[in-house]
């Protein structure tokens, strides 16, 4: 049981100390003062756009089981918007 309590309360002291920022890690990794760096970014983003209008559109028409598909491509699709959004607003943070 001990183990368990241990595990829970580290991810409780994980998440009580997280920043906006941890939830996008590729964007600790750009340089935000280079734009050959953001542009590049947003790139991963874009293509992970893609992909999940792929995903929604081709695997969404599965019967039974389109919920699921529809519903991974959404969350994704967002945390992909967000993304860029950040990095964009880091940029023009760094940059104006």
């Amino acid at each position: 049981m001990e183990p368990i309590k241990a595990f829970i309360q580290k991810w409780r002291d994980k998440l009580a100390y997280m920043e906006f920022s941890d939830l996008f890690p590729q964007n600790k990794k750009c340089d935000v003062r280079d734009i050959r760096s953001v542009i590049f970014f947003i790139g991963i983003y874009l293509v992970a756009l893609i992909f999940c209008a792929l995903f929604f559109v081709v695997l969404g028409s599965i019967p039974f089981i389109w919920w699921l598909f529809r519903f991974i491509g959404v969350v994704v699709g967002i945390y992909a918007l967000v993304g860029m959004v950040h990095i964009l607003l880091q940029y023009m943070k760094y940059n104006s």
